[in-house]
């Protein structure tokens, strides 16, 4: 008989891990999502790629110098405010973690 995993077997293998059968997916590198118009951000230990994609209610981050209003990298809500002046305030929406390793045609190149 076959063994149908309970809900929390299913949230243990997750919290320890991806499991073996699942191939784990190629985070694309730092450079290529530039090329395609993303703006690339290091946060500590991470780099991230933005856009401007987003909505009222999202989350977006501030990515401009720090303000008595806003902070750099700091996570806000998205108000009507800030979406009247999408174009002209430095909100971005978190898009995907980058690697920030040169391509192969990089490291070919160097």
């Amino acid at each position: 008989m076959i063994h149908i995993k309970r809900y929390n077997e299913l949230i243990k293998e997750q919290s320890l891990g991806i499991p073996n059968y699942v191939k784990p997916e190629k985070i694309p590198h730092c450079s290529t999502m530039s090329t395609k118009g993303y703006k690339i951000e290091h946060f500590s230990d991470n780099s991230y790629a933005f856009n401007k994609n987003y909505d009222l209610d999202d989350d977006v981050y501030w990515l401009g110098k720090n303000t008595t209003d806003y902070q750099y990298g700091k996570k806000y809500q998205v108000t009507p405010e800030i979406l009247a002046k999408k174009e002209h305030l430095p909100f971005y929406s978190m898009y995907c973690k980058c690697d920030p390793s040169p391509t192969d045609e990089q490291k070919k190149m160097q």
